[in-house]
C-alpha cells in the first residue's frame, strides 16, 4: 500500500477488490472502462468544435483582410509599379509584361490606367535611353 498518504491505483484495485465480490469488481472495472470511453468520446467531439471555431475565426480573419486588400489593391499595385521600376532599366511594356502576364496582378486595361495616374500624380518620368523609354520613379530622378 502507498505510504504518506498517497493512494495508488494498485492501492484502490486492492481495497476495492477486498470490499466487492469478484462480480461485482469486474462490474466496476467495466463500467469505468465505459466512462473512460465515453470522455475520450467527448473529448474528440470537444477537439472538433474547437477546430471548427478555430477555422471559423482563422477563415473571418483570412476574409476581412482579403477585404482590406482589395479595397487597397490598385494603392499597392502602384507603389509596386515604382518599385519595380526603381534601379532597373524597364519600359512600360516591360512592367505590363511582369504585372499583366506573369505576376497577373491586374488586368491590362487597369495596368495601363495605374500608369496614368502615376503619370498625372508626377510618380514618374519617362527617359529616353537608347531609343528605349525607362520609367523611373521620381525620387530616383531627384536622388
Amino acid at each position: 500500500m502507498g505510504g504518506m498518504g498517497v493512494t495508488t491505483s494498485q492501492d484502490m484495485v486492492g481495497s476495492t477488490a477486498s470490499s466487492l465480490s469478484e462480480r461485482d469488481f469486474y462490474y466496476e472495472l467495466a463500467k469505468r472502462d465505459a466512462e473512460i470511453d465515453f470522455l475520450k468520446t467527448e473529448l474528440l467531439k470537444l477537439g472538433e468544435k474547437l477546430a471548427d471555431v478555430h477555422s471559423n475565426v482563422f477563415s473571418s480573419f483570412k476574409e476581412d483582410l482579403l477585404k482590406r486588400f482589395e479595397q487597397n489593391k490598385k494603392d499597392i499595385i502602384k507603389q509596386s509599379i515604382l518599385e519595380h521600376a526603381a534601379g532597373r532599366e524597364m519600359t512600360k511594356l516591360d512592367l505590363k509584361r511582369y504585372f499583366v502576364d506573369s505576376k497577373r496582378a491586374c488586368a491590362k486595361s487597369s495596368f495601363y490606367r495605374y500608369l496614368y495616374e502615376l503619370e498625372l500624380e508626377q510618380k514618374y518620368e519617362l527617359v529616353k535611353i537608347n531609343r528605349k523609354e525607362i520609367v523611373v520613379p521620381v525620387s530616383r530622378v531627384l536622388a
